[in-house]
């Protein structure tokens, strides 16, 4: 189960990397994604889970997606790990209902644009986070100590769905 669910995590990496080669739109993807380059990690992703079918679902999805999907995207996320950032700041705990429902909304979007993700692939691909610097640089980025907040909302939204 973990080995299927770091496989799918690598997923959205792979969905990325397509940006930078040019087969996911037109934008570049410095650009779009504030300075990630998913080019830098090309190798590692077709190395690592290139045969997977997570990686797969998630080419099939993203080369359809023109530079407005990727601006969706982008923008969805962000819109998520700002709501997460107001619930940390607020002193919310991450079982809260707020936080739960967050880490809810993270899930679905993963699901809706790469591939299937339920609540115990999410919970794996906030091990993920915590456990991989790059995962938590990133997510920090958007506030201090944001990384392991929405970690254990995604664990106790899990929990909350039966995960």
């Amino acid at each position: 189960r973990a080995r299927r669910a770091d496989e799918m995590i690598r997923a959205v990496d792979a969905a990325l990397t397509m940006l930078g080669d040019g087969s996911g739109g037109s934008m570049d993807a410095k650009r779009l994604f504030d300075g990630f380059d998913p080019a830098q990690h090309e190798a590692e992703v077709q190395e690592r889970w290139g045969d997977t079918d997570a990686y797969r679902e998630s080419a099939r999805r993203s080369k359809r997606y023109g530079q407005d999907e990727w601006r969706r995207i982008r923008d969805e996320q962000a819109a998520i790990y700002a709501d997460a950032a107001a619930a940390l700041q607020a002193g919310r705990a991450p079982e809260s209902a707020e936080a739960m429902d967050v880490a809810e909304r993270h899930r679905q979007s993963i699901e809706r644009w790469f591939y299937p993700c339920g609540p115990a692939m999410h919970t794996n691909l906030a091990d993920l986070w915590q456990a991989d610097a790059r995962f938590a640089e990133s997510i920090d980025a958007h506030a201090v100590g944001l990384t392991p907040f929405l970690a254990a909302a995604v664990r106790a939204n899990a929990r909350r769905h039966g995960g």
